[in-house]
């Protein structure tokens, strides 16, 4: 079992301002993990126009499957400009 998940996220920026992942948040099983970055310690930046596959991992003290118990979701903060925007994202836990 792994103490650990990195979901791949897909993001678009349609908008003509850069955008940052502020934030990400885990939720599962009633508790709150929030994800650290990656590499030099700032989150991703995805330019205008631009589609951005990223990495975002999370660690835990105990076996993910004690902390994927649905529902779960993935909250995102993200910044473009001087404005904040969350977006949920519901994760349904598969078999296999």
């Amino acid at each position: 079992m792994n103490k650990d998940i990195t979901p791949e996220i897909s993001i678009g920026n349609r908008s003509k301002l850069p955008a940052i992942v502020e934030r990400a948040v885990l939720r599962g099983n009633g508790l709150e993990h929030i994800a650290q970055p990656f590499g030099d310690k700032k989150w991703v930046t995805i330019s205008p126009g631009d589609n951005r596959r990223i990495d975002i991992k999370w660690e835990f003290e105990t076996y993910i499957d004690e902390v994927l118990k649905d529902p779960v979701e993935i909250d995102l903060t993200i910044k473009l400009g001087d404005e904040e925007t969350e977006v949920k994202i519901p994760m349904v836990k598969t078999l296999g």
